[in-house]
């Protein structure tokens, strides 16, 4: 998907955004990462127990993909990593 595919969709969501980057990270991961809070181009909110939706930056996922925004560690790999140095 080019970077006009992308700004002519109606919606941008994580399927999308996944496309768009080749397909890794998965959809589901970049919907867990917008959970937590970590996702450099987007954001999630929880609508009830079981739904959230998801807010896909057109703009800085193109940036994401170009690498002009720095990789960010999800917090849930800070947190296993955290867990894992406290076991050892």
């Amino acid at each position: 998907m080019t970077e006009e595919d992308l700004l002519s969709l109606p919606k941008v969501g994580p399927d999308e955004a996944s496309s768009f980057l080749g397909g890794e990270p998965t959809a589901q991961y970049i919907r867990l990462w917008c959970q937590d809070g970590d996702c450099p181009f987007g954001a999630a909110k929880q609508q009830s127990k079981n739904r959230w939706t998801y807010t896909i930056n057109r703009r800085l996922l193109i940036k994401y993909r170009r690498g002009e925004i720095p990789l960010s560690v999800p917090l849930v790999v800070m947190r296993l990593l955290d867990t894992l140095k406290e076991a050892t």
